[in-house]
């Protein structure tokens, strides 16, 4: 009887050590995506904000008499 408990206890602690490097893994995986996930969003702010900027140095290189459509219209070119 003593070696089968020894051998369930085996396939245990190989059941233990399998689940504990496919975990990992998962983990691994998952968090490599989130890193590349929040480099795309930087980059996306970081466009999002050279876009504004040069949006906004047009709107102020406009006259101060331009009318709101008139901006709209020279920002959209």
């Amino acid at each position: 009887m003593a070696p089968l408990i020894d051998i369930v206890q085996i396939l245990l602690y190989c059941l233990l050590a399998l689940f504990t490097v496919v975990s990992l893994y998962v983990i691994s995986v998952v968090h490599e995506k989130q890193r590349c996930r929040a480099d795309k969003d930087a980059q996306d702010a970081n466009f999002r904000a050279c876009v504004l900027r040069r949006v906004k140095s047009v709107l102020q290189r406009l006259p101060e008499s331009a009318t709101s459509t008139e901006r709209s219209r020279v920002a959209v070119h």
